[in-house]
């Protein structure tokens, strides 16, 4: 675990970013963390949670749960997402040669020597791509509007990847309280990694990972102030995410949220984000 944290220039609000390595590292420091008894205890107490229990929360963030994963493929479905997968696979060229793994019978019986077909597959560019997932949100959004918005958002970074992008997929929660700035950043999978969805459901799509886990960081963590006085702090604007994260953590970010979650955020959506910021998917 890193922890970056001091004071913004020329005043007395603090800032905290703490970032763990993977999912075993925060579940592992998070959990056992004793909360400051000036703070408050909303990660047992919520009622707006996906989740019956702060231990729910926890064991279903380190194994994983096949009530979400359900949910995300009943969600996909929704998005027709099996016909947006099959148009970013791997591209493959078809071609007539003299070896191949079926024959082409038209060119056999007329004697031609290219009467077999192979497949010469395209070879992609395995550019890297850093995306941090602020999950925080206002109140009023709904567990099922985050489990929608969350489902958005792993189906394209499906998309990402079997296009051939490489992503290093921060998850947390990025909020602005009094001018005071409080990051958790967890770091859900690597550029070496392949997409596990059923490990990703919980982090990205489930409302206990802003209402329960970070609670209870933001009840536990070392920063100088209350991290939860007057509530748990607003999310903090995108802009300003992208511009924080990349002066302390010096790396690239596309910032994604889900404060317009109950907007039922589209596929289509974050694709068009996406090509603006120079990615384009071939769908």
């Amino acid at each position: 675990m890193r922890e970056i944290k001091g004071n913004l220039e020329g005043s007395s609000k603090e800032y905290l970013i703490d970032i763990y390595n993977d999912i075993s590292e925060l579940a592992n420091v998070v959990e056992r963390a004793e909360r400051k008894s000036s703070r408050d205890n909303s990660s047992e107490d919520t009622s707006s949670s996906d989740t019956n229990s702060l231990e729910e929360a926890f064991h279903f963030l380190k194994y994983g749960s096949d009530k979400f994963y359900k949910n995300i493929i009943k969600e996909q479905k929704k998005l027709n997402v099996d016909n947006l997968l099959g148009n970013v696979m791997n591209k493959q060229k078809y071609e007539k040669r003299v070896y191949g793994f079926v024959p082409d019978i038209p060119n056999y019986l007329i004697g031609n020597p290219l009467n077999m077909i192979n497949i010469e597959k395209t070879e992609l560019s395995h550019k890297v791509v850093n995306i941090f997932l602020n999950t925080c949100y206002p109140w009023h959004i709904k567990s099922e509007d985050v489990n929608q918005c969350g489902t958005v958002y792993l189906t394209v970074l499906d998309l990402l990847e079997k296009a051939g992008y490489r992503v290093n997929l921060y998850v947390g929660v990025a909020t602005d309280l009094d001018d005071n700035f409080y990051y958790m950043l967890m770091k859900a999978k690597t550029d070496k990694e392949p997409m596990n969805m059923k490990k990703m459901c919980f982090p990205i799509a489930s409302s206990s990972m802003l209402r329960r886990i970070y609670f209870k960081w933001a009840e536990s963590c070392n920063s100088k102030k209350d991290a939860t006085r007057h509530g748990y702090g607003q999310y903090d604007r995108k802009t300003h995410i992208k511009n924080f994260l990349e002066e302390h953590l010096k790396t690239d970010f596309i910032v994604w949220e889900f404060v317009n979650a109950d907007g039922k955020v589209k596929v289509e959506d974050v694709l068009e984000q996406l090509k603006k910021q120079g990615i384009k998917l071939d769908i």
